[in-house]
This record gives structure tokens, sequence and C-alpha cells, in this order.
């Protein structure tokens, strides 16, 4: 609240109304951003090739419009768990950790990584982590949910292999 309350104490009338149009602008994109990327990638990385080419257009944009739903429900629920936005910025880098961390690690340097034991690896980190978020452990939740992880993304692509594919460069 430094910089507002400067501008606010300051700044003539028309420069705080730059300042603050271009705060809650700011905002908004970002808010937008929150909603429409998580919502993209999951009906396009996870529900299409589920069905396999046999969804429309119209359809996709469908289960995208339910997907943006029901991204801001979670947000609103995670906005009102936490006080504040630093628990907030700490709740959603945990996402990252215990459910894309390893699946991207593994991806990048391990050659019998696979697509399809990855796939359940997200639901397993995260999974885990919420578990035991809500048990009193000396280690915290996020090694759990890590650890999870790096074991179901090692199961799964040895359960899952992947297929030879070979590439054409152009």
């Amino acid at each position: 609240m430094l910089l507002p309350a400067m501008v606010l104490a300051h700044s003539s009338t028309p420069i705080q109304i730059i300042f603050f149009g271009a705060l809650i602008s700011a905002s908004m994109s970002t808010a937008s951003s929150g909603l429409l990327a998580p919502s993209a990638l999951i009906s396009e990385n996870l529900i299409r090739p589920l069905f396999k080419g046999k969804l429309t257009d119209s359809h996709l944009r469908w289960i995208l419009r339910g997907n943006v739903v029901l991204a801001a429900m979670v947000s609103i629920y995670m906005a009102t768990q936490d006080s504040n936005i630093y628990e907030l910025v700490a709740s959603a880098s945990i996402l990252l950790l215990v459910s894309l961390f390893a699946p991207l690690t593994a991806g990048l340097y391990w050659k019998k990584a696979s697509s399809s034991g990855a796939v359940p690896v997200m639901v397993i980190g995260m999974s885990v982590y919420l578990i035991a978020a809500t048990k009193e452990l000396q280690i915290s939740a996020r090694i759990f949910g890590l650890l999870a992880s790096i074991f179901a993304v090692i199961i799964g692509s040895l359960a899952f292999p992947r297929k030879n594919l070979t590439y054409e460069l152009s």
C-alpha cells in the first residue's frame, strides 16, 4: 500500500486516475490470464486427447467455458482459505512443485519417461499433498507431495512405456 498512498498524497487528480486505471487494468489482465491458461491447458491437453478427434469445436468451446468456471471456483476457494497475498502465492507455487516438477524434469532428463505415465502423476502429487496438509506432521506436506510425484512418475513411466515414435524434421 506504500505506492498507492504516495500517489494519493503527492500527485494530482489526473495522475491518480491514470495510476489507478493502470493498476486495475494490470490486475484484471493477470486475473483473466490466471483463469484462461489452466482452462485452455486442461481442455486442449487432457480432454481433447481423450476423445481422439471426436470433439467438434463447439463442444470444445463449451468444455473450455466449463473449465473457466471450475478454475474460478478453485481460485475463489483458495482466496478464501488464505488471508494474505504471500500465502496465496505460496499456495500457487505448491501446485508447480507437487504436480508439475517431477513429470517435467523426468520428461527432460529421463529417456524412459512417458506422457501417459505423467498424467496420473499430477493428480497423485496434489492428492498426497492435500491429504498430508490436513495432518499435523513433523515434515512439510510439500515434501510428501513431491516424493509421491517422483515415485508416481517412475512407476507410471515404467508401467506405461513410451511408444517408439519417429519424427521427421522439415
